[in-house]
């Protein structure tokens, strides 16, 4: 008859006396949960000798035989109840394990025993139910962030596919996606990526809003100016060397600049032979074109002097 329980309940560990006179215990009935998870009972067994002088480990093999022995076996799936230290022929203590009722062994995990980084306590990978082991993290253990709205939760970055590329970006909505371009004003201009620069490596262009790459200050030729007037963006500086006499500059018609308004562009006597009177240089808008507002022209009359203007949707306008 057991007489004294130490740790009550199923599985306890007693002894067989009150205080304990012999080196006698027992172990009480109960269940417990096998490796491969089903449940099965133990009936409860006793008396079990313990070891004098010396700690006395208990537990039950996973078919449910009670084992004792000075140490917890490795390898094997075992249900650990507890230990029982002995002194001088009678049992001193009883030291029951606060968690049992599972078997657990190897390959599974030993509480006390060593493990690397980042390795935990979980059922499988994937694959039909199994006991838990000790085993690394895998994706699937990690709940994928949930996009942006009333729902949005952190979590792990979604899979973004089997196709290999470098120019996707994660996006709120929780999608990969191909980051675009921009597109320069007008009736399609969009939001989107800085355009490639290309191959020449430089550190003077900067991008301008009809989604190009060009210098401020660019000194431009008049051949430029006439046939490509849309290379006008930014400030573009043109350079007139004016002769005995005096020069005419043509602007070109304001409809050949659409694409980039609005833009800058400064004229120059270059050799500084310009002067008031019959040496001036004269800037004319094309056609119906108006300037400052309306008809007419403006003129560079100083030695080195400068007409900087302005072209936009409703004329020129010279601003220096």
């Amino acid at each position: 008859m057991l007489d004294t329980a130490i740790d009550g309940g199923a599985l306890a560990i007693v002894t067989s006396e009150t205080p304990s006179t012999t080196l006698h215990f027992a172990v009480a009935s109960g269940d417990y949960c096998k490796a491969d998870g089903t449940v099965a009972t133990f009936a409860g067994a006793g008396p079990v000798t313990a070891t004098d002088n010396a700690n006395t480990y208990v537990w039950l093999t996973n078919a449910g035989t009670l084992t004792t022995g000075p140490t917890y076996p490795t390898g094997v799936n075992i249900v650990r109840i507890g230990s029982v230290v002995a002194l001088s022929g009678v049992i001193t203590a009883v030291r029951p394990v606060k968690v049992v009722d599972a078997s657990f062994g190897a390959p599974r995990f030993d509480y006390t025993a060593p493990y690397s980084a980042n390795m935990v306590v979980a059922g499988p990978a994937s694959g039909s139910p199994a006991p838990l082991a000790v085993r690394y993290l895998v994706p699937g253990d990690l709940p994928v962030f949930v996009a942006s709205g009333a729902s949005s939760a952190r979590g792990a970055v979604p899979d973004p596919g089997s196709t290999a590329g470098t120019r996707r970006l994660l996006c709120e909505d929780g999608t990969w996606k191909v980051s675009p371009v921009f597109i320069g004003s007008g009736s399609t201009h969009a939001v989107g990526a800085v355009p490639d620069p290309g191959a020449t490596f430089g550190t003077s262009r900067v991008l301008f809003e009809n989604a190009t790459w060009g210098q401020m200050g660019t000194r431009l030729p008049l051949s430029t100016y006439s046939s490509s007037p849309a290379a006008m963006v930014g400030t573009s500086i043109i350079h007139m060397i004016s002769a005995s006499g005096g020069v005419t500059f043509n602007l070109v018609t304001l409809t050949s600049l659409s694409a980039v308004y609005p833009c800058v562009i400064w004229i120059h006597d270059q050799s500084g032979a310009a002067s008031s009177g019959g040496n001036a240089i004269t800037i004319t808008p094309a056609g119906s074109d108006s300037l400052n507002g309306s008809g007419g022209t403006t003129q560079i009359t100083t030695p080195h002097g400068s007409a900087c203007l302005l072209a936009t949707a409703t004329g020129w306008y010279r601003l220096v």
